[in-house]
């Protein structure tokens, strides 16, 4: 006979005969080929029942498989120890005892055959009943009919599926990957017989691990393999039904983070009012911004801490940002404000602590009581500021009030200029103005007379 074969989901054959033994001297049975390539690989396995059934109205005497959406393969496991069969009638309805289907008509009429493929229009979803009625040669019949199976046309459909990623480090001390995958499968008409799933590095590859079994239609945990940190990788998911269809579903990229990530060569930069600087005047605001971290898998948050001498006073996570700006802060002067910055990447992952500190400086420059310092081409005022954050002053000086004509207002970080005093000059006066490293000014004037 020709054997019916089904095609599995991975694009193999299989198929199934059975035979009974009415002697106990061995068996011999060959199979042809036909049409096949030469590499083919052909797997056959032979099993010996383990006892008959002749109760007339077992439903397991009749065995069914759809293998394609308009074919069924059919099995009507009957024996008659007595006269032997001699025609087997099959008839296919959507209620027990109906043959809208198909017909009673003899399908099978040998005595060592019990296989036959029915072609049949069927509706999705449809529940069908098969009846097979056995006469044997003296004439006598028993009516057996199939357990209801439902016609199959779709694939098996998966939804919610979530996966996550876990990490060992293994004897070599190398850290290892795996995956844990959870997912909902439904096929009311067939169910689902199994499920495998492969990973890659794109979605048409599956060079990291090969299709492989689940051991649940629900859940996984994949085998431990080895990649680098920062590598993008997918899961591939398909479940096969009842015949051997497959529905697919995918999931990631998945970012492998098992290394915190790197803060060298980043820098906390505090923002004031006067530029970028670790002393700042503000007494409501303390704004500071930072270089992003590097990882490879990449930074998913950034935690900020600020402690005001030492006790910790706000504590921020900010997901896609590096810089803080923090209001109302009551800052008072010669208080230290220190900052760490911690990146924390998708693996949740958290770098060490990059740190810095500002000062809170409210005062202005003060004067210390002494004067200018001149001599015929030059004034000096050396010490007339007392303050260590001076970063600038501004000289005028004339020969009247509120005259600059010897040197028009100038900035400059010395503390004496040169100048040219003419002869009939008998008095002049300078002005000069530092300014703190927060902004803050005082100016002092003095007459010099010559």
């Amino acid at each position: 006979m020709v054997l019916p074969f089904a095609r599995n989901s991975d694009g193999s054959l299989i198929t199934e005969y059975n035979f009974f033994a009415f002697e106990t001297a061995p068996k011999y049975f060959s199979l042809n080929a036909y049409g096949g390539l030469k590499s083919q690989e052909i797997s056959i396995s032979v099993l010996k029942c383990s006892s008959i059934n002749i109760e007339a109205h077992d439903i397991e005497t009749i065995t069914t498989q759809q293998i394609l959406p308009d074919r069924f393969s059919i099995c009507v496991r009957a024996i008659d120890l007595d006269s032997g069969i001699k025609q087997v009638n099959i008839g296919i309805g959507s209620v027990n005892g109906s043959f809208e289907l198909q017909t009673m008509k003899s399908a099978i009429s040998s005595t060592h055959r019990m296989h036959d493929i029915v072609e049949a229009n069927l509706t999705h979803g449809e529940h069908v009943y098969v009846q097979a009625v056995v006469i044997n040669h003296a004439g006598l019949q028993t009516e057996f009919t199939s357990h209801p199976f439902v016609v199959d046309h779709t694939l098996p459909v998966i939804q919610s599926l979530e996966s996550s990623l876990g990490y060992r480090v293994d004897a070599q001390n190398d850290t290892t990957t795996i995956v844990h995958s959870r997912w909902h499968v439904v096929d009311d008409e067939s169910d689902v017989k199994f499920c495998e799933y492969c990973i890659g590095f794109s979605e048409s590859s599956c060079d990291i691990i090969g299709w492989t079994a689940t051991s649940s239609i629900s859940f996984s945990h994949s085998k431990n393999f080895r990649v680098q940190h920062g590598s993008r990788i997918l899961l591939k998911l398909r479940c096969i039904n009842g015949i051997q269809l497959s529905g697919f579903a995918h999931n990631g990229p998945l970012v492998v983070s098992y290394i915190p990530p790197e803060n060298i060569g980043s820098k906390i930069q505090f923002i004031t009012d006067t530029g970028i600087s670790n002393v700042t005047g503000d007494q409501k605001t303390l704004t500071f911004r930072w270089d992003n971290f590097y990882d490879l898998s990449r930074i998913q948050s950034y935690t900020t801490r600020v402690f005001r001498n030492k006790t910790l006073f706000s504590d921020i996570q900010t997901p896609n940002k590096n810089y803080i700006r923090i209001k109302n802060v009551p800052m008072k002067n010669q208080e230290t404000y220190s900052v760490n910055v911690v990146g924390t990447n998708v693996g949740n992952i958290s770098s060490i602590p990059k740190q810095a500190s500002v000062t809170c400086e409210h005062n202005k420059p003060f004067l210390s009581g002494k004067g200018f310092g001149y001599g015929t081409n030059y004034i000096d005022w050396n010490g007339v500021f007392q303050s260590t954050d001076i970063v600038s002053f501004q000289v005028a000086i004339g020969s009247a009030k509120g005259m600059s004509d010897i040197l028009m207002p100038s900035t400059t970080t010395e503390t004496r200029v040169t100048i040219d005093i003419l002869p009939d000059y008998h008095e002049i006066r300078a002005v000069v103005t530092a300014t703190s490293i927060t902004g803050m000014s005082t100016t002092y004037r003095q007459t010099i007379i010559l």
